[in-house]
């Protein structure tokens, strides 16, 4: 081989193994910037006890539940860890097992969300409640990112109700909550 043969593979390799790291770093780099949807719904009852105040507000707290969040994300190769933004999107709530009570008794209404060690935080809100007779409506979600909860193993609500009517009886209700976020892959 002669001089300029071998100083022309030289020049090469130099030139071919930079690409190769660059190529390399990039993929890796891309892999933290992949997001997947994080697409959750929870249906959590509860039962309002029998009230005759009016304009007084009642705070009602659900059972624990689990958020589920590790069996959501593993399937998808992510981890609560790489959770990056998560926001409630919709949050419905329903009276069942009463014919006769709607909304109507309802002036304001303020779900949070709460976890252990952690503050509440405003998930969804309704105020100045419709009154057009309905058994179920939905709240306006607050915009609050909600990560930080769906990471904990359990999550609840509390519920701050103002009555605008005596509720006689106690009456039971869902609420239905729905998130979306992303998520890094791992």
């Amino acid at each position: 081989m002669n001089k300029y043969a071998v100083m022309k593979n030289v020049i090469l390799l130099l030139l071919i193994i930079p690409l190769i790291f660059v190529q390399s770093s990039c993929k890796k780099g891309n892999k933290k910037l992949i997001t997947i949807p994080v697409d959750m719904s929870f249906n959590t009852p509860y039962a309002t006890p029998e009230i005759l105040d009016i304009d007084t507000q009642l705070v009602l707290e659900t059972y624990r539940f689990p958020t589920g969040i590790d069996a959501y994300l593993v399937p998808k190769n992510s981890a609560k860890e790489l959770l990056q933004d998560v926001f409630l999107d919709k949050m419905d709530m329903a009276i069942v097992l009463n014919d006769s009570t709607t909304f109507d008794i309802l002036k304001d209404i303020d779900v949070y969300l709460s976890a252990d060690g952690m503050k509440e935080s405003l998930g969804a809100y309704l105020h100045d409640v419709p009154q057009n007779h309905q058994s179920s409506i939905s709240l306006t979600p607050s915009g609050n990112n909600m990560k930080e909860y769906l990471k904990k193993d359990e999550i609840f609500l509390v519920i701050k109700l103002i009555l605008r009517k005596p509720l006689p009886k106690s009456t039971y209700m869902t609420i239905k909550t729905k998130f979306k976020g992303s998520a890094g892959v791992l």
